[in-house]
């Protein structure tokens, strides 16, 4: 007989793996769709400055999933909730430092796409075309970029729920796990907030400079 704890430890899991397929599926129309396109109708600069390092992104996070999903099968239904998530995010949590560029180039990204569009240049036409997609269903090109900014404090939550349903007297090894894991993304989540904000205090004293 499986607990209610264990039964919410799955769940928990399973939605970890249903989250990281979305988020893949996002990041295959912002790849396909939007930034391969694209390529030809802007400068090299421009692309870069926007999509920054997307497909290494997506092929990282392609890695992930399918870390989460092998593992997940490897355990019969009344088993799984025993799945080393943690082990696996610990593992990951490293390579999420890649993210750091891509994270720091956000907000210029937004303002080139801002440009781009108020003097209609071709690659907006395209856009507008690709949102109107059956497969992109309405998503726009900044609401796919915004995706990788907002994963890593979707793993903190993930992270934080799969401790609270991971009880400590059946599951200590996993939940240690997890609690480390937690710490790990934490860390690097803090990290980029700091590269931001270091990013717009330089920002900031350049404009004073230019203009005061």
């Amino acid at each position: 007989e499986i607990s209610l704890g264990l039964v919410g430890s799955e769940m928990c899991i399973r939605d970890s793996i249903s989250s990281e397929k979305k988020y893949i599926d996002f990041m295959n129309l912002l790849v396909d769709v939007f930034s391969r396109p694209s390529a030809p109708l802007l400068p090299g600069d421009a692309h870069k400055a926007i999509f920054r390092d997307i497909d290494f992104i997506k092929n990282l996070n392609q890695k992930l999933l399918g870390d989460l999903q092998s593992a997940y099968e490897q355990f019969v239904y009344e088993e799984k909730h025993k799945m080393a998530v943690g082990t696996i995010i610990i593992r990951f949590a490293p390579f999420l430092n890649l993210y750091m560029d891509y994270y720091t180039g956000h907000d210029h990204a937004l303002e080139i796409i801002k440009a781009l569009k108020s003097e209609k240049h071709a690659v907006s036409k395209l856009w507008t075309a690709a949102s109107a997609e059956p497969r992109c269903r309405g998503s726009t090109i900044e609401f796919l970029l915004i995706m990788p900014i907002q994963r890593i404090p979707r793993y903190v939550l993930l992270l934080k729920s799969l401790i609270k349903e991971t009880p400590e007297e059946h599951m200590p090894k996993e939940r240690q796990e997890c609690e480390e894991a937690l710490q790990q993304v934490k860390a690097v989540a803090m990290k980029m907030d700091h590269a931001v904000e270091v990013r717009v205090c330089v920002r900031t004293r350049v404009l004073l400079l230019l203009f005061c």
